[in-house]
């Protein structure tokens, strides 16, 4: 049994102002859910017919077929449900959160109110909707490598000399249960001005520990060695592909939710009013900016670099040869008689 978490929506959306929902000209809100889902240890079952045919009693039986892995694509499904929550009790909530709060009441009475309308069928239709083109794995074969199974087909009950072999693959059953862990809430004042300076003042600020059951969700991932099985076969999974919703009623186990940041310093992001708030969102954008062009910067500086050092160098000019010098023939001194 495993356990992960869910934030939704994630800290780096509600970083955007464009994200948070806006309740007046200078009033703003987002409400946060922390999910906790508990993968229970999958179950192997009995998956579709690989192939089937009639073979002789006490004798040998040949299935060769070529090696397979799974690759495994979960991230459609936790895409799925931060969709159908954020959907159903995050963006739809927040204006009955606001009310809610005005006429003095609390966020987990209203979250539980809304929940109760919603667990049974809209938040499952939503889930549903966003599971139907989901993928939760691929089968890869390999080219070059090949399986076998060997097995003398046994006699049976009957005194019949022929016996039907069935080749099949097992298939493990994945359950996800998930649970609203905990809800925050935050209402905030933001006004920006041209002469003085921005002003940003929390008005309503509140956290509340769920722990309510939303939903399961119920998938399959095929065992890729082949099994077999003699006579009558009746699968236990008969598409592996299907994805499952089922009611959740089992209570939430108690867990150390994870340390995530707090509303109030991602607004800090999302309406910077000091000078220091404003710098450290500049430096967000150019490290965001750099991680998407990675090298593209300093790939420019270099070449700049090499352009100016090929400018400063001077240029060589060829010397001039020195002129030779002409012989000068001497006079040859007089005889003497």
């Amino acid at each position: 049994m495993e356990y992960s978490w869910i934030s939704v929506p994630e800290g780096s959306v509600l970083e955007h102002k464009s994200r948070w929902a806006q309740l007046g000209s200078k009033q703003f809100a987002a409400i946060r859910h922390l999910l906790l889902v508990v993968q229970q240890n999958p179950d192997t079952k009995s998956g579709p017919m690989v192939s089937q045919v009639e073979w002789p009693v006490n004798t040998e039986y040949i299935h060769q077929d070529k090696v397979k892995k799974v690759v495994k694509y979960t991230a459609g499904i936790n895409e799925s449900i931060t969709s159908a929550v954020t959907q159903q009790i995050t963006t739809e909530v927040i204006s009955k959160v606001n009310s809610g709060l005005k006429a003095g009441g609390i966020l987990e009475a209203t979250i539980s109110g809304e929940l109760q309308e919603k667990t049974g069928t809209v938040i499952t239709e939503a889930l549903s909707r966003g599971l139907e083109l989901t993928k939760t794995f691929e089968l890869i074969e390999e080219n070059e490598k090949t399986q076998t199974i060997k097995f003398s087909v046994p006699k049976g009950k009957n005194s019949d000399e022929i016996r039907l072999v069935t080749i099949y693959n097992r298939v493990k059953e994945y359950r996800w249960d998930v649970y609203l862990y905990q809800s925050d809430y935050l209402e905030l004042e933001y006004q920006k001005n041209w002469i003085w300076k921005d002003v940003r003042e929390t008005i309503k600020s509140d956290l509340a520990q769920l722990k309510k059951p939303l939903f399961s969700i119920i998938f399959y991932e095929p065992i890729p060695e082949p099994s077999y099985g003699f006579d009558k076969y009746i699968p236990e999974i008969t598409s592996t592909s299907d994805i499952h919703i089922d009611i959740l009623t089992a209570t939430c186990p108690n867990r150390t939710a994870p340390e995530i940041p707090s509303l109030e310093s991602i607004a800090k992001i999302a309406f910077p009013v000091t000078r220091m708030e404003k710098e450290e969102v500049r430096k967000r954008v150019l490290k965001k900016s750099a991680s998407r062009n990675p090298g593209s910067g300093s790939g420019i500086k270099r070449a700049a670099a090499k352009k100016s050092m090929k400018k400063a160098a001077p240029k060589r000019t060829a010397k001039k040869a020195a002129p030779k010098k002409r012989a000068i023939a001497k006079k040859a001194a007089p005889k003497r008689k």
